[in-house]
């Protein structure tokens, strides 16, 4: 067509070709089977070919090890207190570290965080000075398509009493039917990406051992791998966090060798 220009095209060099992770491979295989298994079905093909792939082998999520977290959470608590900060600043922040803590005491994914409300936190009893009168919280969670009631470590009920403290602080009391996460307007966070990756960059920590990108699932990654590291059975482990006994033997319990550290230094004969 005239007045339109032919666009230039350019060879893929191999510094452009990168290498697909083992997930996109499978969400790949798995939309091709699908299409190949609806072409069998409608006569298009007579037989299903055969699609051969190398074996992926697990991916270890990138997560933190405790010093690690105990570093990163004790420099995103600290920050609150900076010195010279505006006041909205500094209720962000106190925000910011509630996220972090709620995931890392929970296993709970960021979108079932964003996606929780006030209503969701099943036994939280508080005064009028908003000191608790229960102690023992369970969390409904959706996400995924899917809903669930888990159960969190016990230091959770510390976080969610400090996050009512700075809503009481900022002037309102969050009711029921209030996201969990809100700004001082009440409209619920839509996202930490831009504190969690300055964090991050901080406290050296941006990615893990192997050179890959932290993200927030990494500290649903923290809780569960701490889970397996104490002892929890992995069945009990998976209906909490709302995955399967599978996802956690391929991506997690590879990374769990200390619990097994005394069985794998036998005292010599």
């Amino acid at each position: 067509m005239r007045g339109m220009e032919r666009p230039s095209l350019h060879p893929i060099t191999q510094k452009k070709r990168i290498r697909p992770s083992p997930a996109t491979l499978n969400r790949e295989r798995a939309a091709l089977s699908g299409f190949l298994q609806y072409c069998f079905d409608s006569q298009y093909i007579k037989a299903i070919p055969e699609i051969k792939t190398n074996k992926t082998g697990y991916t270890a999520r990138p997560s933190f090890s405790a010093q690690e977290f105990k570093k990163f959470n004790t420099y995103v608590f600290l920050h609150i207190g900076e010195e010279g900060i505006h006041p909205a600043v500094k209720y962000d922040r106190a925000v910011f570290y509630a996220y972090i803590n709620i995931i890392a005491l929970t296993g709970m994914r960021p979108t079932e965080i964003k996606n929780m409300k006030w209503g969701d936190i099943i036994g939280l009893e508080l005064d009028k000075k908003g000191n608790p009168l229960t102690h023992d919280l369970h969390l409904r969670v959706h996400g995924k398509g899917k809903s669930r009631e888990l159960i969190p470590h016990r230091e959770v009920l510390f976080t969610i009493v400090m996050l009512h403290a700075v809503y009481r602080e900022a002037g309102f009391t969050p009711e029921k039917s209030d996201s969990l996460l809100l700004h001082q307007d009440k409209t619920p966070f839509k996202s930490f990406s831009g504190q969690f990756n300055s964090a991050l960059a901080a406290t050296g920590l941006t990615r893990d051992y192997r050179g890959v990108k932290r993200t927030p699932y990494s500290l649903r990654h923290f809780y569960i791998t701490e889970q397996l590291r104490n002892g929890v059975d992995a069945y009990v482990l998976a209906r909490n966090a709302g995955t399967s006994v599978k996802m956690i033997e391929e991506h997690y319990d590879h990374n769990t060798n200390e619990k097994y550290k005394e069985m794998l230094r036998p005292k010599r004969k």
